[in-house]
């Protein structure tokens, strides 16, 4: 699928999650791709797929019609209510749950794919312990797929220089994890990082890529991501994927 199909069939459904969610996946609309495209490679008419704070859903809702996949979505029981309505008309299943707090109850040896996307630095829990809660849940040589802002990027090294907070005010980054507040990042990390992750829950790390989250408008903004098609690990976001 192009990219411009793939925006227009991100943003039609606007009846469901309100013009917001669609302003949100056109704003991420790169990011999307993205994922949607990495996870195309390890999925197979019949799949199962499980995905961590899927919000929206509007990757999982085209990986599903593509594929026929499976898809279950976990979320916090106030977005999985705000959003029955979509998933139950995309046919997904729905689990209610706090992923900082809570322990599901999730079948062993199911899923051929975990989606963690834009999750794991929203909660305050080491990668290696968000990812260990659901390994018995991943077929063999199962993937779990991680996307989550670069640490290393360039907007992260220019704050730096500036001497500029690259996180939220500390009475949000130590508040609790609720509904309310789910945007906060908690923790930011590097590429290698998450690769070490991997390694600790003994997965084998197969793919690192980067990606921009929405075309610059900015003309400063502009000079500046051109850097980043050169030295692709200074781009905002990162992709990577860990092998069962």
């Amino acid at each position: 699928m192009r990219y411009k199909e793939f925006v227009k069939k991100i943003t039609e459904d606007v009846d469901y999650y309100k013009q917001e969610g669609a302003d949100y996946n056109l704003y991420h609309a790169r990011r999307f791709y993205k994922t949607y495209k990495v996870c195309s490679r390890y999925l197979k008419k019949g799949s199962r797929i499980m995905s961590l704070g899927a919000g929206t859903a509007c990757v999982e809702k085209i990986l599903s019609q593509e594929n026929n996949v499976e898809v279950t979505v976990v979320d916090f029981p106030e977005v999985i209510e705000g959003e029955r309505a979509y998933y139950e008309y995309l046919g997904f299943k729905m689990i209610a749950a706090n992923l900082s707090e809570d322990q599901l109850n999730l079948p062993h040896d199911y899923f051929d794919l975990l989606l963690f996307s834009e999750v794991v630095e929203h909660v305050p829990v080491p990668p290696q312990d968000q990812l260990r809660k659901f390994d018995a849940c991943v077929k063999k040589n199962g993937k779990l797929v991680i996307t989550t802002p670069n640490l290393g990027s360039i907007m992260h090294i220019i704050k730096l220089l500036l001497m500029q907070p690259l996180l939220e005010p500390p009475e949000r980054t130590f508040s609790k994890v609720i509904a309310e507040n789910q945007a906060v990042h908690r923790r930011e990390y590097m590429p290698r990082e998450i690769v070490d992750a991997f390694k600790k829950i003994d997965y084998r790390h197969i793919l690192t890529e980067y990606f921009l989250y929405t075309y610059p408008k900015k003309l400063h903004l502009k000079l500046l991501y051109a850097v980043t098609s050169i030295i692709p690990r200074f781009k905002l976001g990162m992709l990577l994927v860990g092998e069962k």
